[in-house]
Order: C-alpha cells, then structure tokens, then sequence
C-alpha cells in the first residue's frame, strides 16, 4: 500500500540486502544503486549510490522533490538495484502543501475579509479569510484532495486557475446565494385541494384538460392536466440576477407502474444540467432577467394515485420550496331520471371510488328530471303487466330505445372534454331490440280428455294446445303481453295447419295467452274450434307462432360503444351504486381485456376472468372463486354457490357477492387505478 507526504517531506530509506544465489541466504557487500522515479511509467527525478555491507546500507534522507504547478500531485517509487537485482523499496503519494486563494466578486472586484472554507478528508475544515486585497495563502492540513466553498450567504460561481494549465494558484468568483421559491403552480390555493390520505400531496386531475396552454407559464397549474408548469424566482425577487441559477429535483413515485405516457422531466423548456438516477431527475434552470424567472415542465402520467414531488433550491441542495403532487382522476355523474323518480344517493360510489383515485362528483345542477311529455315515446308502460308490484306507469330502458336516453346527457360534457359518467335510471330494465322469434310446435291427435297433447290454458282448463317456453329462445327470455318496443300485441302471427292434410286457419288472440305475472315465461295457445275438431279426430296439428320477446331481467348496463350507464332503481342506495361502480368500471376496461390499454403492467385477464360462456353479459372478475370451482369450466359464475364466493365489485352480479362490497379486489385495483379515464360516456 503506497504511503502519503507532503512535498518537501523527509523520506528515510533503508533496506535488507542479500546476494544472488537460490535462496538468497547471503547478505550483500557492495555498491547500490537508489532511483527516485516520478509518475507511471517512472522518470528518474533523483538517484545516488550507496555502500552496502553485510546486508545494509547507512540511512539515507530525501527531501521529496514540490509538487509542480501543472500537477495536483505525483506518484514516486524508489527502487535499489545491485548485481542483477531491482528492489521496489518504497511507493508513495507526494501531495502539495501549499496554495492561494483569490476571491472576487461577480463584476471582478476583489473581496477581502471573505471567510471561506478548505475541506479535505479526515480533517476539520480550515475556516479563513482573504486580506484587504482579496487574497490568501493556504496551508495544507491533509495528504488528500482538496475543495472549497464560501461560508455564510456566498458560493462559489467560478473557479479558475491564475495561470491556465496550472493548479493551486485560485482566482475564484463568488456571488450570493439566492434562496428560490415557486410562482406557479399555486398549490395552497384554489382550485388545488389536499389529498387527506397522503399528505402534504395535492391533487391533480390529469384526465382533465388545462385551460392554460401546454409550455405556457400556467399549463397545468389549474389543477387540471397531465402536463404541470413549474415557474421559480429568487426569494425575495429582487436578490435574483439575471443568468442565477435554481435547482430542481423530481422525483416520480411511480406507484402504478404504467410507462404510457412516462412520467418524466420535459424538453419543451430549456433546462441544464440535467440527471436522472433512478426516481429522481436534477438540473437547474436559469433566471430570465434581474428579479426574473425561469420555468420547466414535468409530464405527471396519467395513472392514479402515482405522485410527483419537486423541491427547488438556490444549491443543489434544494431545500427551499417543495410540491408534491398526486394523480386523480375526474369523473362527472350526470343523472337522467323521470320527474316522479327519487335519485339516489351516490356516496358509497363516490367513496368507492376514492379508492382507485377516481373524483366521481355527481352533477347535481346538470340532473335531467324528464316530464311525462319529455319522455321517449312508448318507454312508459303498464308496469301490472311487467312485474308483480310495480305501478302502472313504469319506465323500462333497455336496448331497444335507450338511443333515445343518450340523447339526454348534457352537451357540455363534451364541448368541454369533461369525462362523464351518464347515468340513465329506470324502473325496469328489459331489451326488447330483438326481431321477433318463429316457433312451431305439432299438437298429436288426441280425444278430448286424455294428456297427450293436452295444456292448461289460464282460466280455460284442459284444452288441446301448446305452450312456448321463453327457454326455447334463450334463459334470458321474457314474454309479455305487449311488445315493449311499439306497445302492440306480443303475438305477430299466430297460424295452424293440418300436418298431412289441407285445413289451415288463423289463431286469434282470444285462443292465445301470456301474462308474466301469474305464469311467468310462457305463451298459452289453444286450438280454435275448427282445428280442435280435427285434433279430436286424430289428426296432427302444426301450430306456428312469431312473438316478440325481451331479454332480461337486468340490475344495469353499460352500453357500447358509447358507455353510457343503465341503471335499475328499487333497490338499496348501496346497492344501486354497487351497480354503478361496476358499470362506470366497465366504462374506463374494467375487467381488463386488452394488454396494449395498460402499458407497464403485466397483460390481462388476471387470472380470475371468465366471459358470458359462464354466465353473464361480457368480462367479469372471479376473485375468490375456490380453484376447484374456477377450473372446472363447466361451473357457471350465475349461480348462488358463485356468488357465495366472488367478493370484487366487478364480478358479474354487482349487488349479489358475499361481502356485498363496493371494492375492486387486489387484482382489478391496479388496473383501474392505470386505466386511461379520459372519456366515459360519449
């Protein structure tokens, strides 16, 4: 290990000698040959020759040649050499002892009686003072690298050699040091609020268009935006000159992992100096004038709940201004109802949403509360006729004239880029968008009063006939007496005919029956009088029917492409906002289906997703499915035993879980907290 001294120290060198031979044994006689070399690979700088006997040589002193001006220090190594032999005896670091300091203002102007401080390794700091003409020597106190810097308000802006080339002879500038503060963004005032779980961060709506241009001084500082416009200045102003530099530090929290668009410093402003380790990226700006600013722009991202934090300082060690900012997302509800519907409260929503970063703010002054007239033509129907317990005028949306609905969402969602969750709330909800279904079924031939081929028409007994079971079209599947897209009868056509004969007849609404109420899915058609008698006579009548149908029931949907929100009223507060958790998740991909949406993150589905082969309308969440039950895929997700298990807001019955919860579960939540909110209903 190579030892330290200063220049001009005194060095003793000695050493052990022994003669050639295998082992050496014998000491050596004889002249020796001491070369003080310099740097690598070595130059002589000193030699002389000593008389070794028996082994030894008489101690030699040697005072270590200056460390020159050109050089911050050198390298030395003594060798010895005899007969054949070269003896490292020595490896040193030769470092200065002295130097000078000149200190002048920024204008060239000496500075005497400025305090100062050498720091060096393993020593105190020297603390000094320049003489009245701005100057002074230094001692030094340490083997080892040196620095300086300016005591109290002062720093060093300038630190140049007198001669170039040349170290240890300093001629340095100096200026004060400003303290730094922000102009913008405003973070302690409106429209920036606290988010109380995580302190001191303020909110950022980043789904939010600014209505301050981006690169512009304000962009982003209305809270609004993912693109934020940090603006500094000297504290006070008027202790910043012109070209004074303040530093900056971000650092990106990067909590929800999404890399699209990456939260990152921006090139839109000039900024020096620029580093980025890890999380954190430095630099500084410069001040545009005396008592002027200076300004750069961060990129946020666009997930929820993933914070940036900005310090800025008149030093790198940025300890005079921080902001931290955290991402939400905004979401507007926008209620449609009827006048004599009460909307319910939206506060489990809202407080379930918090949770994935979402601001879901119900827009009370833009509820449309629709009059009987306001109404889409035929969407109020006989409720008796629908569901046991309903009244008479009942609102049914469903596919067939929610388009109608739609058209009821505000237009200045839109014209404003305003993400809103358009909820559209009804008594029933039933698509009757279909084309009405043929079905044709054989009554057998049969004698009056025997089974075969014999029906229990209501409030007409055993007849011959036949009875359509909504299962044949689908299990979702509902009749009604009316065709709830025109208010007309539900029967089309009705017809018979004799199978292998020639007799062929109308049925009449007096020989067919559908009431939902008292027997459910069923359409009850008796043979009129004319094809009754050939039936009795054993002959085989064909019965063909074409009937419209609706699909339901229905708790809420979410409509595509344009994702507006149906939603059933008649149930619980917290149930009817499960259900609007659910489809306003459906809304901004939950279940998530598409790898590209969510850069970052590891691609869905997570691994508890099954589609409508199992139940349901579309993808949905099976977290806390039993494996057993998961993998066996002939199990379906609509089945009490299912909803014993599922406990995420996205599973496909929202207000049927076990722990009848608002919650997105561990494996949505990451999604939907990285989800690109930017539109919602469209």
């Amino acid at each position: 290990m190579a030892e330290s001294y200063f220049e001009n120290a005194e060095l003793i060198i000695n050493a052990v000698l022994k003669d050639k031979g295998f082992f050496r044994t014998k000491r050596y006689s004889g002249p020796v040959k001491l070369s003080f070399m310099k740097g690598s690979p070595g130059k002589e700088i000193d030699s002389k020759t000593v008389q070794a006997k028996d082994g030894s040589f008489p101690e030699v002193k040697w005072k270590a040649k200056e460390v020159e001006k050109s050089e911050e220090y050198y390298d030395l190594q003594v060798m010895c050499s005899y007969k054949k032999v070269n003896k490292l005896l020595l490896e040193a670091t030769i470092w200065p002892k002295e130097t000078s300091i000149e200190v002048n203002d920024q204008d060239g102007k000496p500075k005497p009686a400025c305090a100062f401080l050498v720091k060096q390794a393993g020593q105190a700091d020297q603390k000094l003072n320049t003489d009245d003409k701005g100057k002074c020597g230094v001692t030094l106190l340490a083997r080892a690298p040196y620095s300086i810097s300016m005591a109290k308000s002062l720093e060093v802006a300038e630190d140049k050699q007198k001669t170039p080339g040349q170290f240890r002879e300093h001629v340095l500038k100096v200026r004060e040091v400003i303290k730094a503060k922000f102009l913008t963004p405003k973070v302690d005032e409106e429209p920036y609020k606290a988010d109380p779980d995580a302190a001191p961060a303020k909110i950022q709506l980043v789904n939010l268009t600014s209505k301050n241009p981006e690169g512009a001084e304000l962009g982003g500082c209305d809270a609004s935006g993912s693109k934020v416009v940090f603006t500094v200045t000297a504290d006070p102003p008027d202790t910043g000159k012109k070209g004074d530099k303040i530093f900056f530090e971000i650092e990106f929290g990067n909590e929800s992992k999404r890399k699209e668009p990456k939260p990152e410093l921006m090139a839109s402003l000039p900024v020096l100096g620029k580093v980025i380790a890890g999380k954190k990226t430095t630099g500084y700006v410069k001040l545009d004038a005396d008592a002027g600013k200076a300004s750069f722009e961060v990129e946020l991202g666009i997930a929820g709940g993933d914070t940036c934090t900005v310090k800025i300082g008149g030093t790198t060690e940025v300890g005079e201004g921080k902001i931290k900012l955290i991402n939400w997302r905004k979401i507007y509800a926008q209620v449609t109802k009827t006048a004599a519907q009460t909307a319910p409260s939206l506060a489990e929503a809202t407080k379930s949403m918090k949770k994935v970063f979402v601001d879901f703010e119900e827009a009370t002054a833009d509820m449309v509360s629709l009059s009987e007239s306001d109404i889409p033509a035929g969407a109020v129907v006989d409720g008796t006729i629908i569901r046991k317990g309903l009244p008479v005028k009942t609102l049914v949306v469903g596919a067939h004239n929610v388009a109608e609905f739609t058209k009821k969402m505000k237009p200045r969602f839109k014209s404003e880029g305003l993400p809103c969750a358009h909820i559209i709330y009804c008594d029933v909800q039933l698509d009757a968008d279909n084309a009405p279904v043929e079905a044709s079924l054989d009554v057998l031939g049969v004698k009056t009063g025997q089974v075969q081929g014999m029906i229990e028409f209501p409030g007409g007994g055993q007849v011959p006939g036949v009875m359509v079971p909504g299962s044949v079209i689908s299990e979702s599947a509902r009749f009604f007496p009316i065709d709830l897209k025109d208010g007309k009868d539900s029967v089309k056509e009705c017809k018979w005919e004799e199978v292998g004969g020639t007799e062929t007849g109308v049925i009449t609404a007096a020989d067919y029956k559908v009431d939902q109420i008292k027997h459910g899915d069923k359409l009850f058609i008796r043979l009129p009088e004319k094809a009754k008698l050939l039936s009795d006579a054993g002959k085989t009548i064909k019965v063909t029917v074409k009937t419209a149908y609706a699909n339901g029931w229905y708790a809420g949907w979410c409509t595509e492409p344009d994702s507006h929100v149906v939603v059933k009223l008649g149930a619980a507060a917290k149930n009817i906002s499960q259900v609007i958790v659910h489809e306003v998740g459906h809304a901004f991909a939950q279940t998530a289906e598409d790898a590209a949406t969510f850069p970052g993150l590891p691609a869905p589905p997570h691994g508890r997703y099954y589609t409508n082969d199992r139940g349901h309308s579309g993808g949905h969440c099976a977290d806390g499915i039993a494996d057993a039950y998961y993998k066996d895929l002939t199990k379906r997700m609509d089945t009490a035993e299912a909803y014993g298990q599922c406990t995420c807001v996205m599973f496909g019955a929202a207000t049927q879980k076990v722990a009848d919860t608002l919650a997105f579960c561990t494996k949505c939540e990451p999604y939907a907290k990285a989800a690109p909110v930017i539109s919602v209903s469209t």
